[in-house]
């Protein structure tokens, strides 16, 4: 009787070779650098070298599994707002079948748009999330224009300040030339 972490010792041309475990000795038999007619000795078969073939019914199978379950297809994407309007569902549409994935920046512009569901855009398509995007821009353009209209606000205040502070420092440099001059 074996165990799983049974180690075996291989004697092939000569030479003893080992541990191994089981997989490891499937593999090498797959591999054609051991053959069923080597031998082969692990605890519990005393003083006795056996013939591998006597013990392949202890090596793991060689059945390939079965195929890894498909990633479901993406059907819809609901995205929350971060101004606080109701959310949007996007339907998606189908996932081309040499579409690449979708790009590290896009991923983030979802991400930052609002999907909470970083499981829902790992397997997003390029084109795909191009479409959610470009969705999102049409359905709140508005919001977009008031963002830009308050960035272009906060620009315009900077430089209105940034001009009033050089003003006053001319009008402080001018009025201390003339104290320093006068006679």
């Amino acid at each position: 009787m074996t165990t799983p972490s049974a180690k075996y010792f291989v004697s092939a041309d000569g030479k003893q070779l080992g541990p191994f475990t089981a997989q490891q000795i499937r593999t090498k038999l797959f591999r054609k650098t051991i053959t069923p007619d080597d031998y082969v000795w692990r605890d519990g078969l005393g003083d006795q070298w056996v013939p591998v073939r006597s013990i392949l019914h202890e090596l793991p199978s060689d059945v390939a599994p079965p195929p890894a379950p498909e990633t479901p297809q993406l059907r819809h994407i609901e995205i929350t707002h971060p101004d606080g309007s109701p959310s949007t569902l996007v339907e998606v549409p189908e996932k081309g079948v040499y579409e690449p994935p979708a790009t590290l920046k896009q991923k983030n512009l979802l991400m930052k748009f609002g999907c909470n569901n970083p499981d829902a855009i790992r397997h997003i398509g390029r084109d795909q999330a191009s479409y959610i995007i470009d969705r999102f821009k049409e359905d709140y353009s508005e919001m977009f224009a008031r963002h830009a209209a308050e960035e272009q606000h906060e620009k315009n205040r900077a430089q209105s300040i940034t001009a009033v502070v050089i003003i006053g420092i001319v009008v402080v440099v001018v009025v201390l030339y003339w104290l320093a001059n006068r006679p």
